[in-house]
């Protein structure tokens, strides 16, 4: 493309053609005037004589060329000191603040169940599924008190964990009476999610089924089955009936969703070990 005011370029006008037309024309003189001979510098015809030596490029083999895995680096540094015991603490205490302003859901409520954890770097993180406020038998069972808190620290400790290896925290924050809201499960999801991955469990323990669902809340009710391992982030994943549950229930109902838990329970400790 031509910019104003410019000429189409001409290859006749380059001065090398020139130069070149000037040679021929000055030979063609000499030959019309009977010159059959030139008398040439000795050392410029040598010099003009001899070949040009090409000089190839070096190819370097492709074998000669460092990888990511020949180049020597620095090792990464890592870290085999456990989480800061300061840090962690801080950090659920934000945590928890966050939780207890929430007004995210239809069940926003000022009363809300705060985490129990003892040790801030678990072995195993216990999920309590919903809660219920109020004296009644499956209220209190559902806050894992009385009788029902009882039977979870006897099975817990039937697999060597006591309260020191333990975290336990809530899967829905608010109260509610029978079957949590979608829109109150996928928000208390998002908080439980952040609290797995400040602390880091080696496993977690579902109790109950909204304890799961609210984790995976598009996992079949086959996947959440008493037993059935499932993995968040690496993390393995286990469900046993509620201790509330049981409690509540016949002892002939009750004894073999006993027999499913302790072998739930003894997979988990295979698990960690």
């Amino acid at each position: 493309m031509l910019m104003p005011n410019q000429k189409p370029f001409d290859p006749t006008q380059h001065p090398a053609v020139h130069a070149i037309d000037a040679a021929i024309e000055a030979v063609t003189q000499l030959r019309e005037s009977g010159v059959k001979t030139l008398h040439v510098d000795k050392d410029l015809w040598s010099t003009f004589c001899t070949p040009v030596k090409v000089v190839k490029p070096t190819i370097t083999s492709i074998k000669s060329i460092p990888t990511a895995s020949t180049i020597t680096r620095p090792a990464d540094k890592v870290s085999s000191q456990p989480p800061n015991e300061e840090v962690l603490k801080a950090t659920i205490s934000v945590l928890n603040k966050e939780i207890t302003a929430c007004q995210m859901c239809s069940l926003a409520n000022a009363s809300r169940c705060a985490s129990q954890g003892v040790r801030l770097a678990p072995k195993v993180m216990v999920i309590n599924g919903a809660y219920m406020l109020g004296n009644r038998p499956e209220a209190i069972g559902s806050r894992l008190e009385g009788p029902a808190g009882e039977m979870l620290w006897k099975m817990l400790e039937s697999i060597q964990l006591s309260p020191h290896d333990v975290y336990l925290t809530h899967a829905i924050r608010c109260p509610v009476q029978g079957r949590p809201p979608r829109d109150a499960m996928l928000r208390c999801s998002e908080w439980l999610k952040r609290e797995i991955r400040t602390l880091s469990p080696k496993a977690i323990l579902f109790l109950g089924p909204y304890a799961g669902s609210t984790l995976f809340p598009n996992a079949s009710a086959a996947s959440l089955a008493i037993g059935k391992w499932l993995l968040f982030e690496g993390i393995p994943c286990l469900s046993i009936h509620h201790p509330m549950r049981l409690q509540l229930l016949d002892e002939a109902i009750a004894r073999p969703m006993k027999m499913e838990n302790w072998t739930a329970l003894k997979a988990l400790r295979q698990r960690m070990n």
